[in-house]
């Protein structure tokens, strides 16, 4: 898996949107994934790759995110 790359200014957009609409609360990393590949559901991404486009995006606007590291079973 290349984890470098690029994110797409659509993803970034959808990223952007999904923490500004949720500025002042908890955001569960896994949460705003889903919520960008509903978005963008042509992303070619993985979703580790989008999780850490999510959290350096959620450290520019100081918005709180945080991951569950429980597995779904």
């Amino acid at each position: 898996m290349n984890r470098h790359l690029a994110v797409s200014t659509e993803v970034r957009a959808a990223i952007a949107t999904y923490l500004r609409d949720r500025r002042g609360t908890l955001v569960e990393i896994s949460d705003a994934v889903r919520a960008v590949r509903r978005r963008v559901p042509h992303v070619r991404l993985s979703d580790r790759q989008i999780g850490d486009a999510i959290a350096a995006e959620a450290v520019k606007i100081n918005c709180a995110v945080f991951f569950d590291g429980r597995k779904d079973a």
